[in-house]
């Protein structure tokens, strides 16, 4: 039942799978996308979590992870001035949340690894 619920939550919230509500958020060309309970209630909580640390942890830093190769394997140092072009995409209070709706800017990627981990640990504990 844990590794069923990981493949669940994984299911939801993949940057790269298709079939992933933040997939399709990603490429919805900044239009609104209606997403899963689970999905609308860990972006709330992932949102919160980007106001409490002042910007500290941004769920809309994925631009940045690209062009730096973590999603590639082609490690780079990106230069001054594309960090600076790429920070322009990176605001996780442009995301805009309302019940089951979620819209980002045009360019923007929400990512919810670094939260979503957290909370699928909790959900495999609650199980076992």
């Amino acid at each position: 039942m844990a590794q069923k619920r990981i493949e669940d939550l994984e299911a939801f919230w993949s940057v790269t799978d298709e079939n992933s509500d933040i997939y399709k958020i990603k490429h919805s060309e900044g239009g609104p996308v209606i997403v899963t309970d689970e999905t609308t209630e860990i972006v709330s909580f992932t949102l919160e979590m980007a106001k409490e640390t002042e910007g500290a942890l941004d769920p809309t830093i994925y631009p940045i992870l690209i062009t730096w190769g973590f999603t590639t394997h082609k490690h780079r140092v990106s230069d001054k001035k594309e960090i600076i072009q790429l920070l322009n995409l990176v605001n996780y209070q442009e995301v805009a949340s309302s019940e089951n709706t979620i819209r980002l800017n045009l360019g923007m990627i929400l990512d919810l690894d670094a939260v979503g981990k957290g909370y699928a640990s909790d959900e495999v504990s609650e199980i076992l």
